[in-house]
């Protein structure tokens, strides 16, 4: 949030105070004739601490491009830059002058042709969550001349159905590449094996802060739960959400449906569940070990062994480091 504002500015919003109408209520405040929402303190034309702004036109432009245009300002909505705007100046009809100035900005259509355009080319389409920019005139005409398919997102959920799409599956159309990690020294290069190893500590970090605001989130939201551990045939309240929950009850309108209150009894149900890896997914199992290898990395030797998995035959067996095998099925007896 914007504290200060440049002197200059604040001499011509003083300057701007020199109109009749504005003038007349100063000198009301000042000989105490009047008891309307402005204050008149310290020199300072104010209402609901706020600085008003006369009627200069040409300074209620230079004050939304401030406030829309700059860093700060981050080509925000109508409602950010309106916040941002009207928590320290004011004027009559400010939120129509914010709207019809942020309608005619065309700076978000430059960056997008300098920063999509230029790396990815045309995009065939274009999913919007229905912004007041891109459903604008502008975005409407621009993307017509240049023959692109603007999609809302109620548009997109209907086409998809119950399907689920990654960020990534969404804006390029595939599925993101396997990730292999680098092994430090495996290329003779120089220079392809600094930028790999920068590539791997890259990923790592990002990882590590993902990692700890998954973790900061799952906190946050313990905080209103409770362990609590029930015997069998133990009654308990349920209060299940209609749109969360979709295996006790179906009903046409999941959302507006009221939800699920009830009295259950906890039945005896043995799950065994499957063990997961440390990527969620379920972990296969060491069936076999068919063949075993020696090959060189770097200046040292290691023992590779062809393991076939307890989700894939004897054909889909794939080698494995020895040391990695050992410390992943400590049971298993490697002969």
């Amino acid at each position: 949030m914007v504290t200060q504002v440049r002197s200059d500015l604040l001499q011509r919003v003083q300057m701007s105070w020199q109109d009749p109408e504005c003038d007349q209520v100063i000198q009301s405040l000042i000989n105490n004739t009047t008891t309307s929402k402005y204050k008149w303190n310290d020199g300072q034309f104010i209402r609901k601490g706020r600085v008003v702004v006369g009627p200069d036109l040409a300074l209620r432009q230079e004050l939304l491009t401030l406030m829309h245009l700059s860093s700060f300002g981050g080509h925000s909505g109508v409602h950010g830059s309106y916040k941002r705007l009207n928590s320290l100046f004011y004027w009559k009809h400010m939120k129509k002058d914010v709207r019809n100035f942020i309608r005619k900005c065309t700076t978000v259509a430059k960056v997008f042709f300098e920063q999509v355009f230029k790396l990815h080319g045309n995009p065939e389409t274009t999913i919007s969550d229905r912004d007041k920019i891109f459903l604008s005139k502008f975005w409407q005409e621009l993307f017509k001349l240049q023959h692109v398919e603007l999609l809302h997102m109620h548009t997109m959920r209907r086409l998809m159905g119950r399907q689920r799409f990654t960020l990534y599956e969404v804006v390029y159309g595939q599925s993101p590449h396997l990730h292999v990690a680098y092994v430090s020294g495996d290329s003779l290069v120089a220079v392809l094996d600094m930028s790999l190893k920068a590539r791997e500590e890259c990923i790592t970090t990002l990882k590590f802060h993902l990692t700890r605001a998954q973790s900061r989130m799952k906190s946050q939201s313990d905080k209103r739960r409770t362990n609590r551990v029930f015997d069998i045939d133990d009654l308990v309240y349920v209060n299940l959400q209609p749109y969360r929950q979709y295996s006790v009850v179906y009903r046409s309108c999941n959302k507006l449906a009221p939800s699920l209150r009830n009295i259950m009894r906890i039945p005896q149900i043995i799950v065994t569940l499957p063990v997961l890896d440390d990527n969620g997914l379920i972990r296969a199992e060491l069936v076999a070990v068919w063949e075993r290898k020696m090959m060189k990395k770097g200046n040292h030797v290691v023992v590779y062994l062809l393991i076939q998995w307890s989700n894939g035959s004897h054909e889909d067996a794939t080698w494995e480091p020895y040391d990695d095998i050992e410390k992943r099925f400590p049971e298993f007896q490697i002969a």
